[in-house]
């Protein structure tokens, strides 16, 4: 079996986010204190799965200057100053349910070391479903998946890919968080003038993040016209609110095929 194989076996055999709740489950005790820190939509999707499962959260931590109420869903909300003070001798969990990697490292950093603290940065719709994202269809189209894997072209795509992935089944993004945040596309390899402006065509221009960038990194001086092809509905109405007033930059809600084809 070539790494590949092995790699994707490896994703197959990842513990989903319920079990994860289970296992803490398990390691809970008056001296063992589990809490969440956050108060949106992950923090909120995070709670439901421990009230199905019969875990006790003591509370939500929130950052002091996000501090605004109390309570969140019938528990106590804590300043992060305070909790650190009561609980930084404690042992336990911390579940870190924000929305950005950046955010959850730096929430990670400040944590007790006597915690365990997990991960996760997903859909909101994906906390709700029994199996936690669909696992299912990932394992009915394994081989599709190692096949798109196999023909990336670099190792860092194929480590997002391979990461993102892990994150979907077991709800941990700790994988995404060790990727390398340098510019994947935009860098010291590519040059910065030329002798006309130029023209990019985005395909799969996701929510308009790759045509931002190469906006910031030649200017409006060295593009003539990007041309971004999003079909996602959802990622095309963020592309449309990242990107707006970008005259430069052509929007367009359709597939890019392998074909010639009409629209």
């Amino acid at each position: 079996m070539d790494s590949s194989n092995r790699r994707f076996d490896d994703i197959l055999n990842e513990i989903s986010i319920y079990d994860r709740i289970r296992s803490i489950k398990k390691g809970l005790s008056s001296e063992k204190k589990f809490f969440i820190f956050g108060c949106g939509c992950n923090a909120r999707c995070i709670e439901e799965i421990t009230i199905k499962e019969e875990v006790s959260t003591r509370g939500f931590i929130v950052d002091d200057k996000y501090y605004t109420d109390s309570e969140f869903m019938d528990k106590p909300v804590i300043k992060y100053s305070e909790w650190y003070s009561r609980y930084s001798n404690c042992e336990g969990y911390v579940w870190i349910g924000v929305n950005s990697i950046d955010e959850s490292e730096s929430i990670s950093a400040k944590i007790p070391k006597t915690f365990t603290t997990i991960h996760t940065m997903l859909p909101l719709e994906a906390y709700r479903s029994d199996k936690y994202l669909d696992i299912y269809f990932l394992k009915d189209n394994i081989n599709l998946f190692r096949d798109t894997y196999n023909i990336l072209a670099d190792q860092v795509s194929k480590d997002v890919m391979y990461s993102f992935l892990k994150g979907c089944i077991s709800g941990d993004v700790t994988d995404l968080m060790s990727i390398p945040k340098t510019r994947q596309y935009y860098n010291e390899l590519v040059p910065k003038n030329f002798d006309n402006k130029i023209c990019i065509v985005d395909c799969g221009a996701y929510d308009g993040d790759s045509a931002k960038e190469a906006v910031e990194f030649w200017g409006y001086n060295g593009v003539k016209r990007i041309y971004c092809f999003e079909p996602d509905e959802v990622n095309f109405a963020r592309m449309i609110s990242r990107l707006n007033g970008d005259d430069e930059l052509k929007r367009l809600n359709i597939k890019v095929l392998e074909k010639e084809a009409l629209f």
